[in-house]
């Protein structure tokens, strides 16, 4: 049954909770009353007591003396346990608490642990103990209270009553949305001032029949796409403004927030990324700070930008290699051979080759096979550029459809967990072959998978086709288990897209996944034993 958890401190705001509880339970929705007290006597009811949020996440009843710091965190994290589990039983569909300074710390802790789209609300006369939490991308809406909300009051009780009614209002909307939509989410990153591109990706991709969701360099956007993307409530990332990596790698004095281009990663969802405004480093609104004196800087709005040398667009190319490297979804790089923002265009404040070429080269160099590579002549705010990226994000969702679609249809794979689907999609080469070409990988191994994404390939022996294989189709399941010599050739009878698996990367992919080595090795067996 679908249920509201209402927690929080029952030692010191029992009544408030109750109170809150009965206004939900008044509306016609489940409560489960959660007590997350730090010490101290429990005179109201809980449904889940302390003991027992402390005993799911294995840990002990806390020493009255022990640090503050330490059991707001302890409890923090053994409540995060409990809606994680609860979420996952499909059982949650909303939370609320009320409470001030170390209640909301306790608040925040906890519901880190639940994905982006959970409604909750958050009564407090301390708002800033959350700050952080929203700023993380948390669906959390706060309800300001004049007065710290300890006890029942004239001015408490409609607070609580009109937190309670939101909340409620918020998971019948949430229930009804879900029928409702039948459109999938895509979310994007852009400029603040790159308007007009991004307009047209926009209207390309709900013309596609994807819903879009942008997010831009201000405040906290990068922070909030990514639990967004966590969360799965995407199908495709169109992560063109990939600014917060300059800020993390050159730390111009404005914190830049961690984790960026690691959500869709993880995922395996379909992604295009641009190393889009990776020109600049934000140095907030004040003064350039020390030791940065004498760079190139230019005023943008409020903000004071500096732009990135040589050798920092080179670490930067790295570490943003390293991270598309470990994408298990198709993922595209677009890179603009123009200038990665209108400031660093031609003749423009930040026009700087040379930086440009270092990002563009080293980002390039350093990519794994698997990671395609669209190089457009324009610059990366501009809309020809923009409208390439959405092509190439409609082509990986689709993409990522038959690639899925081909290895589960594999027999050694027919029962294979999604996380090994996933983990072999990446290891596909990708190759293109024109009409009458043979079908040759590009890094020479020919013994292995090939999976016909686009276009037709016939199966040649001799120099006769004896065999058409369509888009979707496969060939060379045999040599890729049992290690086989192929004897035929493969012809392209049309202008085709092909994916290959060599033996040899595959026997190593074995090695790492042993449920899989334990697969192919009974398939062996079971050939043996008839031969």
């Amino acid at each position: 049954m679908a249920t509201i958890v209402v927690f929080g401190t029952l030692d010191t705001k029992g009544a408030v909770h109750q109170f809150l509880a009965e206004s939900i339970r008044w509306h016609g929705y489940t409560v489960l009353v959660v007590d997350v007290s730090l010490r101290g006597h429990v005179a109201h009811h809980a449904d889940v007591p302390r003991s027992e949020v402390l005993r799911r996440s294995g840990l002990l009843e806390t020493h009255p003396g022990a640090d503050l710091a330490k059991v707001v965190s302890q409890m923090g994290s053994a409540l995060g346990v409990l809606l994680l589990e609860l979420f996952s039983q499909r059982r949650l569909v909303g939370v609320v608490s009320v409470g001030g300074r170390i209640g909301m710390r306790v608040a925040a802790e906890g519901l880190r642990a639940l994905p982006f789209g959970v409604p909750s609300v958050l009564v407090t006369h301390a708002p800033q103990a959350v700050a952080e939490l929203i700023e993380t991308g948390k669906d959390v809406t706060l309800f300001p209270s004049l007065i710290k909300p300890s006890g029942l009051n004239r001015i408490v009780r409609p607070i609580l009553k009109r937190a309670a009614r939101a909340l409620c209002t918020m998971v019948e909307f949430g229930s009804v949305a879900k029928w409702m939509s039948d459109r999938p989410l895509i979310v994007a990153s852009r400029f603040g001032h790159a308007q007009f591109g991004f307009e047209r990706a926009q209207r390309l991709l709900q013309r596609a029949g994807y819903d879009v969701v942008l997010f831009t360099r201000k405040g906290a956007g990068g922070k909030v796409m990514e639990a967004a993307i966590t969360g799965g409530l995407a199908v495709g990332v169109l992560d063109l403004s990939t600014c917060e990596l300059a800020d993390e790698m050159v730390k111009g004095g404005r914190e830049a927030p961690a984790g960026r281009l690691e959500a869709a990663g993880r995922r395996g969802i379909a992604a295009v990324v641009a190393p889009g405004g990776l020109d600049a480093v934000d140095l907030g609104k004040g003064d350039v700070p020390s030791g940065f004196e004498g760079r190139l800087t230019a005023k943008h709005g409020e903000m004071l930008l500096m732009r990135t040398s040589v050798a920092e667009c080179r670490k930067i190319g790295e570490q943003m290699a390293e991270r598309l490297n470990r994408y298990l979804g198709p993922v595209t790089v677009c890179l603009p051979l123009r200038g990665v923002s209108r400031l660093s265009g031609v003749g423009q404040v930040f026009d700087a080759p040379e930086a440009e070429r270092a990002l563009i080269e080293t980002l390039e160099k350093h990519l794994r096979k698997g990671v395609r590579v669209l190089r457009v002549q324009g610059n990366g705010e501009d809309t020809p550029f923009v409208e390439r990226c959405v092509l190439a994000l409609l082509e990986n969702i689709r993409r990522r459809e038959v690639d899925f679609k081909m290895l589960r249809g594999l027999s050694f794979l027919k029962n294979a967990s999604e996380v090994v689907i996933r983990e072999l999609a990446r290891l596909l080469e990708a190759f293109s072959c024109e009409e009458g070409e043979l079908v040759q990988p590009v890094r020479g191994e020919h013994e292995g998978l090939y999976c016909i994404s686009q276009g037709a390939v016939d199966v040649l022996i001799g120099n006769e086709p004896t065999l058409r294989l369509e888009a979707g189709d496969t060939y060379g399941e045999q040599e890729l288990v049992f290690g086989r010599n192929r004897s035929v050739q493969l012809r392209a009878a049309k202008d085709s897209e092909v994916l290959f698996l060599g033996c040899r990367e595959f026997e190593s992919f074995c090695e790492n996944h042993p449920e899989l080595e334990e697969t192919v090795a009974a398939l062996l067996n079971k050939a043996q034993w008839r031969g």
